[in-house]
């Protein structure tokens, strides 16, 4: 089976309220999946169905092959995750957590917490009770429980919640290994959409509950807008000279001259010298390619959104 998660027409409905409409999702061995959408757009709810915390209104949705669905218990053992706030006990030290955890999984070597608290660099703070933890340590401990097991999927929403830089770095890596080096499966909801842009092989947009958008890095590249941006200190003169040149120039809303044509885009030395040679030397010359921030809310703005 190619798709280690997928979901077919997933909908979930409260009170006549439609959460998630029709999603199908598709996700393949060793991708790191990025969910992306607003507050409320049916992200976290999406991840409860797949791991069979909520039922669907109607639909299915798949998991290493088997359906997700109430008393198939088996396929957990394979599965990883931390939703939304992770859980522990709050009078219980890392290691006392770890260590329940370890014997809900059934792990015989006892190195395994040791291994995990390090990789998390939670050893400062292995004796400390979780109610004392920061939120990024809550965070850190969450995702060493979610790893303990060494499953082949992991479902993470928003799993840099209160990490710094470096922590949020640290685990970009530590996702990135376990998905190249191990060929575990990840899907992972974020609005740090920079994070995301920079960990993800597929992209997935979830929007008023349906999936808008479903694309590989390499298509996302691709539909990016890229412009080049030019000022000089006579914009006017400067767009006629360009004109006769052949490029289609306009001033944007922040008053720069702005292009999207391919030949202007690839080649910006042309367009220098074009402007020096008619006495209009640039101010500013600069390609800018959007960023998923920006791709994001244009897809969501063209689906009605914000």
């Amino acid at each position: 089976m190619d798709n280690i998660i997928y979901t077919e027409n997933l909908s979930k409905s409260y009170k006549g309220v439609k959460a998630v409409e029709n999603v199908c999702l598709q996700v393949k061995r060793g991708e790191i999946y990025g969910f992306l959408g607003l507050n409320g757009a049916g992200k976290t709810t999406t991840i409860r169905m797949l791991l069979g915390m909520i039922r669907p209104s109607s639909g299915s949705c798949f998991v290493n092959g088997q359906k997700v669905s109430a008393g198939n218990y088996e396929i957990w053992k394979q599965v990883g995750y931390m939703v939304e706030t992770p859980y522990a006990y709050p009078d219980l030290t890392v290691r006392e957590n770890l260590e329940i955890a370890s014997n809900h999984h059934k792990i015989q070597d006892k190195s395994t917490i040791d291994r995990v608290i390090e990789r998390l660099d939670l050893i400062p703070y292995e004796h400390r009770k979780a109610k004392h933890l920061s939120m990024g340590n809550s965070q850190r401990l969450g995702i060493a429980k979610a790893l303990l097991h060494e499953p082949q999927v992991l479902l993470l929403d928003e799993p840099t919640n209160g990490l710094d830089p470096a922590g949020i770095v640290e685990i970009r890596e530590l996702l990135q290994e376990l998905a190249y080096k191990k060929g575990t499966t990840i899907f992972i909801s974020s609005h740090i959409l920079g994070e995301i842009s920079k960990i993800a092989t597929k992209i997935g947009i979830i929007h008023q509950g349906q999936l808008v958008q479903e694309l590989r890095k390499e298509e996302l590249d691709k539909n990016r807008i890229v412009k080049l941006l030019i000022n000089t200190k006579d914009r006017n003169e400067a767009k006629i000279t360009l004109a006769g040149l052949g490029y289609d120039f306009w001033e944007n809303e922040n008053g720069v001259l702005e292009t999207q044509s391919e030949d202007a885009v690839n080649h910006p030395e042309n367009i220098a010298k074009a402007l020096v040679k008619g006495n209009h030397p640039p101010t500013l010359l600069l390609v800018e390619e959007e960023d998923l921030e920006s791709y994001f809310l244009r897809v969501i703005g063209e689906k009605g959104g914000a």
